[in-house]
């Protein structure tokens, strides 16, 4: 299938970043764009408008939250669906997520069916 909107992949670990895009083309996603941490993510919100942002939670300098609470502050991304990438799975952790907005979880390790079906809710599809 050919999916014809733009993503954010917000991932400090390089192999998983590199992963992560390998699953999406597979899935058939064509419009991707890396950052590598929280603050470089900021800087591509900056430069345009995403329909999804897959984001991890544990990153140095800004976590996954602290990253969705700031893109939130963008008029033009308030809305725009936040699927956060977590090995975390204790039930606190993940009602706090919820609570703040995101829009689904996937707990690592990650496989594209799942991917897909997250992306999908995601998306509302």
């Amino acid at each position: 299938m050919d999916y014809q909107i733009r993503i954010l992949v917000v991932e400090d670990v390089l192999t998983t970043r590199l992963f992560m895009k390998k699953i999406l083309k597979k899935i058939g996603f064509t419009n991707i764009v890396l950052a590598d941490d929280g603050d470089h993510a900021l800087i591509e919100l900056k430069r345009g408008t995403f329909d999804l942002v897959l984001c991890d939670w544990n990153m140095p300098n800004l976590s996954g939250l602290a990253f969705l609470l700031e893109m939130r502050k963008f008029e033009h991304l308030k809305n725009t669906p936040f699927l956060l990438i977590t090995s975390e799975t204790d039930k606190a952790k993940v009602m706090e997520a919820l609570g703040a907005g995101i829009s689904q979880y996937i707990v690592k390790p990650i496989n594209s069916e799942a991917l897909e079906e997250k992306i999908k809710n995601a998306m509302k599809w």
